[in-house]
């Protein structure tokens, strides 16, 4: 079985009034390739790359989480642990 779960949430804030709270890989990619507000740069492919590999059991979960945080606060995200 694969370690996808975070063992903290993540909180990204995009603007005054958007959050969304990301608790495993999968909600993570399913923002990085539905909902990404920001540029699809190299971090952002390192995310979705480890957050598909944490589903695939070829990753961690915290490293997923790692990578998705490193993307977001390149982007410029608020990034806050639940």
């Amino acid at each position: 079985m694969s370690d996808w779960r975070f063992a903290t949430p993540v909180r990204l804030t995009f603007g005054p009034s958007q959050q969304r709270t990301i608790t495993n890989a999968w909600e993570a990619v399913e923002l990085l390739l539905r909902d990404w507000p920001g540029r699809r740069d190299h971090r952002y492919k390192v995310a979705l790359l480890a957050c598909q590999d944490a589903l695939e059991g070829f990753r961690s979960g915290r490293l997923a989480r790692k990578a998705l945080v490193r993307a977001a606060k390149m982007a410029g995200f608020g990034v806050s642990s639940l």
